[in-house]
């Protein structure tokens, strides 16, 4: 959870001053390299995650994926990456499904146009 809460911390910060973008997305990534060689050498994120309860589990998903999103964005090449996720496994392999839910955007031309990108 701390590392996880780092990891986010380091990617709020990225941002925050033009002259040490460099450095902070270099920290940035040798700590994401660290978290995802400890934690995620076995298991994924998501896997991970569901070991916490329902508030740190959304603060380790969200430290996570914004600091993927960050090294993303800063193009960075070498992000490493954990296992595949198992129900994406699954899904490839016909073992399960993933079905998309909507709720509250009422039908609209964009709620028309995501629902026809994802199927």
């Amino acid at each position: 959870e701390l590392a996880a809460r780092f990891l986010g911390f380091v990617a709020s910060r990225v941002l925050e001053n033009s002259e040490c973008t460099t450095a902070r997305t270099a920290l940035l990534l040798n700590v994401f390299k660290s978290f995802t060689s400890s934690y995620l050498s076995s298991k994924d994120i998501h896997s991970l995650a569901s070991t916490y309860d329902n508030e740190v589990r959304k603060a380790i998903l969200t430290s996570y994926f914004n600091a993927l999103s960050v090294l993303t964005e800063q193009k960075v090449t070498d992000i490493p990456k954990g296992p595949q996720s198992a129900l994406f496994a699954a899904a490839v392999g016909n073992e399960a499904s993933i079905y998309a839910l909507f709720g509250g955007q009422g039908t609209n031309e964009v709620y028309l146009d995501e629902l026809q990108s994802l199927y």
